[in-house]
C-alpha cells in the first residue's frame, strides 16, 4: 500500500510542477472564488489556511482578502514534542506580508514575535492542502501526517475543506485509521461534497 501511495504522490507532484505560473494563479483564483461564495465561508469566523509551496493551490490572495473582510485567519506553525514528533500549532496572523518567514521545509510560518496561538477547538474551517484527493473525500499528503494529527484535535463541526486542481482527483486513495476524511474538496472545475 505505501508503494502505491508513493507512486501516486510522485505522479501528482510531477504534474503539479508542470503548471505554469499564469495557469497556477488562474486556477487558484477560481478555486477560492468558489469557496468565498459559499455559506460555510460566510459563517466561518476563524479560518485556518495552509501556506502554499511547490505549486500547491496558491493561498496568499485568499488570506489577504479574508483578512480585509474581517475574518480571523490562522496559519500553521510547526513544533515538536519531547519525542521529536512534529505537529501543527495554529497561529493567528493579522498581516501576511509582514508577520511570516520561511521555516520548516521552506514553508512560510509566523515569526516568533507574531506567534498568537489559537485553540484548535475555536477554528470554524480548516483549508487543507493535498497531493491527491479522491471522490470519497480522502486525501494523500506528503507523508508526514501533520494535518491528520492536527485534524483530530479540532471541534466536531469544524469544516474541513481540501483544495486542489482537477488533475489531483483520483477514483480512490488507500487509507488507514490515521487518515482523516474531508467534508468537501474544491477544484477549479467542481465541488465534491
Amino acid at each position: 500500500m505505501s508503494s502505491d501511495k508513493n507512486l501516486l504522490r510522485q505522479k501528482m507532484l510531477n504534474l503539479r510542477t508542470s503548471l505554469g505560473s499564469e495557469e497556477l494563479s488562474q486556477k487558484s483564483l477560481c478555486i477560492f472564488r468558489k469557496l468565498s461564495s459559499m455559506d460555510i465561508y460566510d459563517k466561518s469566523k476563524i479560518i485556518m489556511c495552509y501556506m502554499d509551496i511547490k505549486n500547491e493551490v496558491k493561498t496568499h490572495d485568499f488570506i489577504n482578502e479574508s483578512l480585509k473582510i474581517g475574518k480571523r485567519i490562522a496559519i500553521p506553525s510547526i513544533s515538536q514534542d519531547i519525542n521529536r514528533q512534529k505537529f501543527i500549532i495554529p497561529c493567528e496572523i493579522y498581516n501576511i506580508d509582514k508577520e511570516v518567514e520561511k521555516r520548516t521545509f521552506g514553508i512560510l510560518e509566523p515569526k516568533d514575535c507574531y506567534k498568537r496561538i489559537l485553540n484548535p477547538k475555536d477554528i470554524d474551517m480548516v483549508i487543507v492542502p493535498g497531493v491527491a484527493f479522491d471522490l470519497k473525500k480522502n486525501r494523500l499528503d506528503y507523508g508526514a501526517g501533520y494535518y491528520d494529527r492536527f485534524l483530530k484535535n479540532i471541534k466536531e463541526n469544524c469544516y474541513k475543506v481540501g483544495v486542489g486542481f482537477e488533475f489531483q482527483i483520483v477514483d480512490e486513495i488507500c487509507t488507514d485509521d490515521n487518515d482523516i476524511k474531508l467534508d468537501m474538496i474544491i477544484t477549479e472545475k467542481r465541488v465534491i461534497e
